[in-house]
């Protein structure tokens, strides 16, 4: 058998593998590109990453559960208590990088063991972001290469290294119609979960039981979009966990300065607002609990067939500043030859504008259209409305008119459309929804009167009764919701809180919560033009179209 000749320089350098920091400043200089090696340059593991990195290769489990009379059940216990994660912060300090990417990398070269190793991400594009350029560096890296015995790539993964660790991808498909089925058949002894914050109950019930059986290492990351009730809030508060939740704000990156947290002030409006409080300081809504059973809105409104796949796919669009002048070319839309109605809901954002349009048959609506405008001006924005409402000889427009914006594309829209066909939404003002009734005599219930004789009605903000209407019609299946991503995860993070005795509702998605806004801009059209006309009349409704903003 051929032996290698070592200088000690090499043996002092194989002994640094076991030590994660040396480890990872070694093998890479370049943090953006793992798969390139260069003798004498080194990468830099900040001070507040050194947590994110696990302490397992330092320890030899085997030999310390020997020495203790440890059966290998808690020979297991002692290695989950070192290397079990659950990194939830804010954005941009490293989660990804450090808690998936750089400690997966080093693991399955470290590991003395034969493991089952899951990496777990909510979709094939998360799953793409890390594992794609780790198979990058698998096969080209000088030294990671010499490890790697075959590898499969997109969309599912499959590592096999030559000291026996298997590595697999699973994918949670939210989304999709059975989210989570991937984990069925798994016994993983470690499982790593990018964007954690965004498992549902559904895949938390088939992922929890996808482990070997003397249990499985955690080593999870994502954002704080999540409530204290849902999978991973339960895990970050449970008790035992808390020697292993790090969570970190966004000031601890370097790169932090005064100029980026005015910048991050400006885009959520204040330092108290939901957005900062979770993506900057890294804070969990803490009164917040789930607003929606995606489950059942999944069951009732998603348009899928019997074998369980979705038989459409909605048509989306989106216009930028940069291809703006092209707008006409890439927007192409037709009204369905059986539409009785077109309704057209607008949330007007600053630089996010997003459109939803709906088409009615027999009281049953279905989601046909979205098209999003980014960054564009509020004369372009009403220029692609009108065209849109002319190409589907839209009924109905309801537009968002919270702020400057929204109210200009209305007044715009009136000089050009008839005021019965326009939806003024008002996210603050008060709406009549019923009526107070008041018992006679006889116990029974009479519409409630004021002293003039008048109907006394019941009132609600706009903001909160267009989520309670979304929910009936939701839960009552009577939308038609093709496979949209995007609707998926932002009605996923809808939560509801309770502020000075009132139930107040609010998206936290990481991508934003314009496409849910419109939504509720939808909700309140369906309900004046289809329910509330008939109870109110028209001449004491009409100037009750309000000056809201969408958001509230």
């Amino acid at each position: 058998m051929a032996q290698i000749n070592l200088a000690e320089e090499d043996i002092e350098f194989l002994e640094l593998w076991y030590t994660p920091k040396a480890f990872s400043e070694c093998m890479f200089h370049d943090w953006d590109n793992f798969a390139i090696y260069k003798k004498g340059k080194f990468g830099e593991l900040r001070l507040y990453q050194q947590p994110m990195i696990s302490d397992e290769p330092l320890i030899d489990f085997e030999m310390t559960a020997e020495y203790h009379n440890m059966g290998k059940k808690q020979e297991f216990q002692m290695r989950k208590m070192v290397g079990d994660l659950y990194c939830f912060g804010a954005r941009r300090f490293g989660k990804t990088k450090i808690v998936q990417e750089l400690e997966l990398l080093h693991h399955v070269i470290s590991s003395d063991d034969s493991e089952k190793v899951s990496f777990s991400s909510v979709d094939k594009i998360h799953l793409d972001k890390v594992l794609g350029p780790l198979k990058t560096a698998f096969s080209n890296h000088k030294i990671l290469k010499k490890f790697l015995r075959r590898a499969k790539g997109s969309p599912d993964y499959y590592f096999e290294f030559k000291n026996g660790v298997v590595l697999n991808s699973i994918n949670f498909k939210i989304g999709s119609t059975n989210p989570g089925q991937q984990w069925f058949g798994s016994h993983s002894d470690r499982i790593y979960i990018e964007e954690a914050s965004l498992e549902t109950e559904e895949v938390y019930d088939k992922r929890k039981d996808a482990i070997s059986e003397l249990g499985a290492v955690y080593r999870c990351g994502g954002m704080c979009d999540f409530t204290p009730y849902s999978p991973p809030g339960k895990a970050f508060y449970k008790l035992e966990n808390q020697k292993h939740v790090l969570n970190l704000p966004q000031f601890v990156n370097p790169f932090f300065d005064e100029k980026e947290h005015e910048d991050r002030i400006e885009e959520y409006g204040s330092k108290s607002s939901v957005g900062y409080k979770v993506f900057v300081k890294g804070e969990v809504v803490e009164d917040g609990v789930t607003a929606l059973d995606m489950k059942r809105i999944r069951d009732n409104c998603y348009l899928i067939n019997k074998q369980g796949k979705f038989t459409k796919k909605i048509t989306t669009f989106e216009i930028t500043k940069e291809n703006f002048k092209f707008w006409k070319n890439l927007i192409v839309v037709r009204r369905p030859e059986n539409a009785e109605r077109i309704w057209i809901s607008t949330d007007v954002g600053k630089r996010v504008t997003e459109i939803i349009v709906h088409s009615e048959v027999d009281e049953k609506y279905e989601y046909i259209y979205n098209i999003t405008l980014l960054n564009l001006t509020q004369q372009e924005v009403e220029k692609i409305l009108y065209h849109m409402i002319q190409a589907l000889n839209a009924n109905y427009i309801a537009t968002d008119c919270g702020d400057g914006e929204g109210r200009g594309i209305y007044s715009g829209l009136e000089l050009k459309i008839s005021k019965e066909r326009l939806i003024y939404y008002d996210g603050s003002m008060k709406i009549k929804v019923g009526y107070e009734y008041d018992e006679n005599e006889e116990g029974e219930k009479e519409i409630q009167l004021d002293k003039n004789g008048e109907i006394v009605y019941k009132y609600e903000l706009m903001a909160d009764w267009s989520v309670k209407r979304l929910k009936d019609m939701l839960y009552d299946g009577n939308i038609r919701i093709p496979k949209d991503l995007k609707f998926d995860r932002q009605f996923s993070a809808v939560i509801e809180t309770v502020m000075n005795g009132k139930i107040k509702y609010k998206c936290i998605c990481t991508q934003g919560d314009h496409l849910f806004d419109s939504w509720k801009v939808f909700s309140i059209a369906e309900f004046i033009k289809s329910e509330f006309c008939e109870m109110v009349p028209d001449d004491s409704f009409s100037e009750e179209w309000g000056s809201g903003a969408c958001s509230n």
